[in-house]
């Protein structure tokens, strides 16, 4: 094609004739068949569509004032092949990856656009640097104390009222469904709804995570079935694994991994390989905890029935000798009794005969002294005449009255004289 510039208004190029020149010098160029490497980093990526769309701006010009930024686009018939064995390899092209494609200059005419048609990425390049950022987290995370946070977090014997953060409906939110309802214990499940892979995962995750923790759970669980790489990426992001460490509630993991553990299960309190196996785990802690309480019912059962019957047989015991020994008691008592009765009646009557023959003796001793007995014998008994036995000559002065009392009466005397007998 001509493309001298042409010098005056009347020689000016139609808009077809210059993009078909500049479409010229491109191909001149950059010829369909010659493919390039150019590497930068994606400022925005759209494949809603089922084509790709990528600007990528050049890293090293991003001081300009404006640094320019290439079109890129892969179509649809290419793209999903490209994108599932990215996927594959755990690797999703977003806002600002730095990444190497390989493919061909394009330019529309219709539009006078210049793209650059992706027919290969650099995967070599992008697993090396996910490899080094998933360590430089893990050693972020472990600097921070975030990897035993969780560890440090006892889980409770029997977790009653469990928390669930997945997508409702997928497989693997169904088989930990399946594995805890098999119990049938009673246990209560509360789920927070949060997808699970793609660019809002992470977000939803956390904050899924954030609410179970604010409810008030037992335990809380996060699952999600088998994938590819690309699938699991969310539960690698830092914000689920800082959001993991931070909760008071202890989080276990049930994610199908195809390869190595996600940053999300070297957080968490425990990790297992499925959501099934997590399900199981948490059902075996309860029906765990149900069969120690019950072994636990059955002894304080049987050691209640053997205090029970010991009981019984020292009360029965008790109540023999509360019958029997009261009764004995009573029979000795009135042995005791009687023969101390018959040695007491023993004795009073000793005593009794023993001082009636005093008694007699001493009515014997009063009779033999009875002064009637001496007055009939002959003698007499003088008083005063104030009845005072005389026994001294020295009582009756001369001229008293003096009472002589004989067997059968009395004399009165009046004394006129006395002295002294002397023998």
């Amino acid at each position: 094609m001509e493309l001298l510039n042409p010098s005056t208004p009347e020689e000016a190029w139609s808009i077809t004739r210059l993009l078909g020149g500049i479409e010229a010098v491109i191909t001149d160029v950059f010829p369909k068949n010659r493919t390039l490497w150019v590497r930068g980093e994606i400022q925005k990526i759209n494949d809603s569509s089922g084509h790709c769309y990528i600007d990528m701006v050049d890293p090293d010009a991003s001081q300009e004032r404006y640094p320019p930024v290439l079109k890129l686009k892969c179509w649809k018939g290419s793209w999903m092949g490209l994108k599932r064995s990215l996927a594959e390899d755990g690797i999703v092209l977003k806002a600002g990856t730095a990444v190497s494609v390989r493919g061909s200059v394009d330019f529309w005419r219709a539009r006078g656009e210049v793209s650059f048609l992706i027919n290969e990425v650099d995967r070599t390049a992008l697993l090396g640097q996910m490899a080094k950022d998933r360590a430089a987290l893990i050693e972020k995370l472990r600097a921070s104390g975030a990897l035993d946070a969780q560890k440090a977090l006892s889980v409770p014997e029997a977790p009653v009222i469990v928390g669930l953060v997945g997508s409702p409906g997928t497989e693997g939110f169904n088989d930990f469904l399946g594995q805890v309802a098999a119990t049938e214990l009673g246990l209560r499940v509360v789920v927070a709804r949060a997808t699970v892979q793609g660019a809002t995962a992470h977000q939803e995750v956390s904050s899924a995570l954030r609410r179970l923790d604010e409810y008030g759970v037992d335990l809380i669980c996060l699952v999600r079935g088998g994938g590819s790489k690309g699938d699991l990426t969310a539960f690698d992001h830092e914000a689920i694994a800082t959001t993991i460490a931070s909760l008071a509630t202890p989080v276990w993991t049930g994610i199908g991994h195809t390869g190595d553990e996600s940053v999300a299960d070297l957080v968490a309190n425990a990790r297992f390989v499925t959501p099934t196996a997590c399900g199981a785990a948490v059902a075996e802690r309860l029906e765990s905890f149900v069969t120690r309480l019950a072994q636990a019912a059955s002894r304080i059962h049987h050691a209640t029935l053997d205090l029970l019957a010991e009981a019984s047989a020292h009360i029965n015991d008790a109540r023999r000798r509360l019958v029997l020994e009261p009764r004995l008691a009573v029979e000795r008592a009135q042995q005791q009794l009687a023969r101390k009765g018959t040695a007491l009646l023993s004795r009073v009557t000793t005593s009794i005969d023993r001082s009636m023959a005093e008694v007699d003796a001493n009515r014997r001793v009063l009779n033999a002294l009875d002064p009637n007995r001496q007055l009939a014998r002959g003698w007499s008994i003088t008083t005063t005449s104030d009845g005072e036995v005389l026994r001294s000559v020295a009582q009756a002065t001369p001229g008293s009255t003096i009472v002589t009392r004989v067997s059968d009466g009395n004399i009165e005397s009046t004394v006129s004289a006395h002295g002294n007998t002397e023998r």
